[in-house]
């Protein structure tokens, strides 16, 4: 294997493991029915760049990355959404 190909598989492997990372914090949330203790802004800052990479990835036509970054977004804006709800 290559380094190009090493890359695409670990850029797709991250893809799966962010939202495995950010579905107890959206539980936590909807559990406890609170959002306090979540920073709103690095929230939406790390929606941010993300939306801003799969932006790119997509003038870029990079498939992989654009698989990844939606996986990353879809998660991400839940937890962005339950916390501004609970807040």
């Amino acid at each position: 294997m290559d380094f190009v190909a090493i890359s695409d598989t670990v850029i797709v492997i991250t893809g799966f493991i962010i939202p495995i990372i950010l579905l107890p914090q959206i539980v936590r949330i909807i559990k406890l029915k609170e959002a306090n203790a979540v920073s709103l802004l690095t929230l939406w800052g790390s929606l941010l760049v993300q939306i801003s990479i799969f932006v790119n990835a997509y003038l870029h036509w990079q498939p992989q990355l654009m698989f990844t970054m939606l996986l990353s977004i879809v998660p991400l804006s839940v937890l962005v959404s339950v916390a501004h709800w609970y807040r």
